[in-house]
């Protein structure tokens, strides 16, 4: 519901997900249009970070 909302907004360009290391099953996200972007840190843990643009 959020990412239909998002990609009905033009002021959302795209949606960003931080996914936890562990996680592995990401087919879904892939299905969606969801790209890998970078290993990146937040307070200390790492993640997994993906966008999907919304344009």
């Amino acid at each position: 519901m959020a990412i239909d909302f998002a990609k009905a907004d033009a002021r959302i360009p795209f949606v960003t997900f931080l996914l936890p290391p562990s996680r592995r099953h990401l087919r879904g996200f892939q299905r969606l249009g969801a790209r890998f972007v970078a290993e990146v840190e937040h307070e200390g843990a790492g993640f997994l970070k993906y966008r999907l643009d919304t344009a």
